[in-house]
């Protein structure tokens, strides 16, 4: 399950997570993973490395901010590209 807050209240999505899918795609420590996170119909869908390892089913949530967040562990980001979805 995930929960997102949104401006009026929280959602919760029931959200399929692979992690033997996971765990094979992510590379090792030192080197870049690329992750690609697509919002479709508010059905989310995470791919990591070329692999898929998350989804969601449709919920209410289609359009607005997002974020992006650690666990507690030191992380860095580069080349994040945020682009909207044609039809």
């Amino acid at each position: 399950m995930a929960h997102i807050k949104s401006n009026s209240k929280e959602i919760t999505l029931e959200v399929t997570d692979n992690q033997a899918a996971r765990e094979t795609a992510r590379r090792p420590i030192g080197e870049w993973n690329a992750i690609e996170v697509v919002c479709k119909a508010g059905a989310l869908t995470s791919v990591l490395n070329g692999t898929p390892i998350a989804s969601s089913k449709p919920s209410e949530l289609k359009s607005g901010f997002f974020g992006i967040q650690s666990e507690g562990d030191a992380v860095e980001f580069r080349n994040i590209r945020v682009q909207k979805l044609t039809d």
